[in-house]
């Protein structure tokens, strides 16, 4: 890990450290908050300063909408890709340039699609396509007198795709030559020209057949020039790289859309979409500038605001939010006011909006099938009613057809992401819920979805951005859950000004599972942390996912490893460091777990210990969350204090080393 420092030139000032390896970072928290802070209380940002009750385990963190980059997580042997009503690329244009981010969880694993054209508009066949296959890049190509070619590059030093590790790779041609660049460096150029495919066919993340891609693909860029020569070039060191006026084609964002706005998806993406680090964070992570949401779990589980006149809505208001479902039931509410009798806005079981009027008569108004919101994807949905006719909006576009809507006095409390009587939860994630009053504030056919945090503008009722935790992922990844009395503290700090505290008696913290904190299989990567025990008595978990799979634990004053490739009681690792180290009560300890190749070691204060062993068996957690302080299902607790956590998807360390005293970088 190279850790640099920037230099303000002309000022002496000394800028916050970055690291170079920050796109491995796939979990960052200093447990830097407020005495006594929570994931649990909410504010509303609007005038009327609501007070917001948090029922059930409703937390807040930095998993937002306006994250500074996201990819789509493929899964190796899942037929559903990205597909774009894109012109045929090959031959339609005398030039044309694809080039896209991309991170394999297992390079190795033979035929993994990435980008393909496909059909040449009367016989299914590829145009071309590239692979991750064996280790290496691996193209096929079709000229246009169906000849066909396979280009296995194995073995080519410059073509090695590394597992768990950003890569950019462009495919170019000018008319005469086809060109292949990895990482800047040109592993490939021949004569052959794609024959032309068909419309609708530009595909990402597997092609018409059986060979799918394992892993994340990020801002796939189409442009009709041939960007690359023979040179080595500079690959893009900002998100969406070089975008101008011959970019046709740019598909990134919180949903994967075409950013430039010229293209449609034919087909919806299934993968999830999620946040990445291909080019590293340039700035630290900021609430104000990069947003936050809220986690549902889909249990008993909402937000309520008192009863108020600020919902007596009438004939002209706007209710809107960012929305990221990862479960879709019959009914899954977003605002709730007093159910049957008053009204509700949700998402039904197909992915439409709905919503339901029942004071003054029932009604109910849904959007569009072609608008319905996909899982593990963000989405921006708004209701506008306008002097009595409402139009619901997704993602920008005016969808469904409109009603007449008067919403009156209503008893009872509004409620988010739960009816009234605990019914028809919400599960996933929900960012800036905002309800205004007397202001339709979207129009026409479309418009631009909101780019930034949203703010108490005129006629602001209610106003939830989520951006109220204390204890919060810099990597902008996650939302942690905080359980039983576990908060922030500043009683003991090894870093900064607080820490996280569990008292042993219910305490611990999870977050999900997601493609860049995955840890299953054969990629490398370091997890690492401080800790200060408040006593060295009892068995406890330090870090653990599966609940079997992965089982980081203090056993008395001894610290253990314990690993399944089953995700069960059938260990391929199960160490202690035994008598010759031990850790005493009240004192800070760095603790750092390890894996790459085959090798796992465990270092206490960067030194080496017994606990590290080398085996051909990897981690299998049978994607599980992770859990810090006890196990993931609520069991064998720690009581003490921990400081300055990090997931890496990488080896940082392979020998002895001095643990950092200053706050891990986040930013890159």
């Amino acid at each position: 890990m190279t850790v640099a420092t920037k230099i303000l030139m002309g000022s002496g000032a000394v800028a916050d450290p970055v690291d170079d390896d920050f796109n491995t970072v796939s979990f960052l928290s200093h447990f830097e908050g407020a005495n006594n802070g929570v994931n649990n209380v909410f504010d509303d940002s609007s005038a009327s300063n609501h007070t917001i009750t948090a029922i059930g385990n409703v937390t807040q963190g930095s998993f937002s909408p306006y994250s500074p980059a996201y990819g789509v997580q493929a899964v190796n042997g899942v037929q559903q890709s990205r597909k774009f009503a894109l012109s045929t690329i090959a031959n339609a244009y005398g030039a044309w340039t694809v080039e896209w981010w991309f991170k394999a969880d297992v390079a190795s694993v033979n035929w993994q699609q990435m980008v393909t054209e496909w059909d040449n508009g009367s016989v299914s066949q590829q145009c071309w396509e590239v692979f991750v296959s064996g280790g290496f890049i691996r193209t096929y190509v079709r000229d246009s007198g169906s000849n066909s070619y396979s280009s296995d590059l194995s073995g080519v030093s410059a073509a090695a795709v590394t597992s768990s590790k950003w890569h950019y790779l462009s495919v170019s041609d000018d008319g005469s030559n086809f060109r292949v660049h990895l990482d800047g460096a040109l592993i490939q150029k021949d004569s052959r020209v794609p024959q032309s495919g068909s419309t609708g066919r530009f595909m990402i993340g597997f092609d018409q057949a059986t060979t799918t891609f394992a892993g994340t693909l990020a801002d796939v860029k189409v442009s009709d020039v041939s960007r690359y020569t023979d040179s080595t070039y500079a690959v893009p060191t900002v998100v969406g790289g070089l975008v101008d006026s011959d970019t046709l084609l740019l598909v990134g964002g919180n949903n994967a859309r075409d950013l430039r706005g010229n293209y449609a998806a034919s087909t919806p993406v299934a993968y999830p979409v999620v946040p990445t680090a291909q080019v590293g964070r340039v700035e630290a992570y900021d609430p104000a500038v990069n947003g936050a949401s809220a986690f549902f779990n889909g249990g008993n589980n909402n937000l309520s605001a008192p009863d108020s006149a600020d919902f007596i809505l009438g004939t002209t208001f706007t209710i809107e939010a960012w929305v990221y479902p990862t479960t879709l039931n019959a009914y899954n509410m977003l605002v709730d006011h007093n159910a049957g009798s008053g009204f509700y806005y949700c998402i039904l079981a197909n992915g439409r909006m709905e919503f339901y009027q029942g004071i003054g008569g029932a009604s109910y108004n849904n959007s569009d099938a072609a608008d319905a919101l996909p899982k593990f994807q963000w989405s921006h949905v708004a209701y506008v009613v306008s002097g009595g006719t409402a139009y619901h909006y997704v993602n920008g576009a005016r969808s469904g057809s409109s009603v007449s809507i008067n919403i009156g006095d209503i008893s009872g409390a509004l409620q988010v992401g739960q009816q009234r009587g605990n019914q028809f939860p919400y599960t996933g994630n929900m960012s800036d819920v905002r309800i205004l009053k007397g202001t339709a504030l979207y129009s026409g056919t479309t418009y631009t979805v909101p780019t930034a945090p949203l703010t108490a503008i005129t006629n602001t009722k209610l106003l939830l951005n989520m951006a109220n935790a204390q204890a919060f992922d810099n990597a902008a990844s996650n939302n942690l859950t905080l359980y039983g009395d576990a908060k922030i503290s500043t009683t003991q700090k090894k870093i900064g000004d607080s820490s996280v505290y569990f008292d042993g008696t219910g305490d611990y913290l999870t977050f999900p599972e997601n493609a860049a904190n995955d840890i299953d299989g054969g990629t490398d990567w370091t997890t690492e942390f401080w800790y200060r025990p408040s006593a060295v008595s009892a068995f406890g978990y330090l870090l653990n996912k599966g609940p079997l799979g992965f089982q980081f634990y203090m056993s008395g004053n001894q610290v253990g490893f314990a690993f399944s490739a089953a995700n069960s009681g059938s260990y391929a690792m199960n160490l202690t460091t035994g008598s010759g180290l031990v850790l005493s009560a009240n004192t800070w300890y760095h603790l750092a777990l390890v894996h790459y190749g085959n090798t796992y070691k465990l270092y206490v204060d960067g030194t080496v210990t017994n606990v590290s062993a080398t085996t051909a068996s990897n981690v299998a957690t049978g994607g599980d969350k992770w859990a810090l302080g006890g196990a993931t299902n609520g069991t064998n607790f720690l009581t003490g204090y921990f400081d300055e956590f990090r997931i890496s998807k990488i080896a940082r360390y392979t020998s002895n080393f001095t643990p950092d005293t200053e706050p891990f970088p986040d930013k890159g």
